[in-house]
């Protein structure tokens, strides 16, 4: 498959971008450090973010240190950014924007998620949420992680393929913004067997078993 078969078109939103950088394979049990880039969130926003990301990965017993800036303040074995842009940086003027993206050469994938915050706004606004209301910055943070955790699952899974539901489809839409549904963010049953095989035992232990 090549990286733009597996981009979205004009309702889809999330998307894997040709790059020419590639990422080293991961040791078999790490710890993730996320980058959050100093401006761009209230603490709200990243507060909701952080806590979206960890809640649709930590039962799988993924390890996360968040970073704002270039500062190194935990050691880990992946670093990954976050860039948060108005418009994904590497996607085509011609294109139908995506929510974010990650950059692939090869089937192999740059540490880097894009996130385009233009296209969020978006989405929360159609939400019917506004700026002055008082669980905005909840709401939009939440969004945006939901974002960067299917972006994750494109980095830790190795793979631009999508599913048909769960944390993997191709496409959110505008009741992603306001849902509490879980299952919206579950793991394809493929997904979690993919996820063992690439990684020790230990970092799955506590994730539920595909047949439950």
């Amino acid at each position: 498959m090549r990286p733009w078969q597996a981009a979205i078109a004009v309702t889809a939103v999330l998307a894997a971008i040709p790059f020419h950088l590639a990422a080293q394979q991961p040791p078999p049990s790490f710890t993730i450090r996320l980058v959050l880039p100093d401006a761009d969130l209230t603490p709200g926003q990243a507060a909701a973010l952080k806590s979206e990301v960890a809640t649709i990965w930590s039962p799988l017993g993924l390890q996360i240190v968040w970073q704002r800036g270039r500062r190194v303040r935990a050691t880990a074995d992946w670093t990954v950014g976050i860039d948060l842009r108005d418009r994904v940086p590497l996607a085509a003027q011609s294109a139908p924007q995506p929510l974010g993206a990650v950059a692939v050469i090869d089937g192999r994938m740059r540490r880097t998620i894009y996130v385009s915050c233009g296209k969020v706004r978006q989405f929360v606004d159609a939400a019917g949420i506004r700026a002055f209301d008082g669980f905005h910055d909840r709401v939009y943070g939440r969004f945006l992680g939901r974002i960067v955790a299917h972006e994750l699952g494109h980095l830790l899974l190795d793979s631009v393929d999508h599913r048909d539901r769960g944390l993997m489809r191709p496409r959110f839409d505008v009741r992603d913004v306001r849902s509490d549904a879980p299952a919206r963010y579950e793991f394809d049953a493929d997904d979690l067997i993919a996820l063992r095989a690439r990684f020790a035992a230990p970092l799955l232990a506590r994730s539920q078993s595909p047949d439950e």
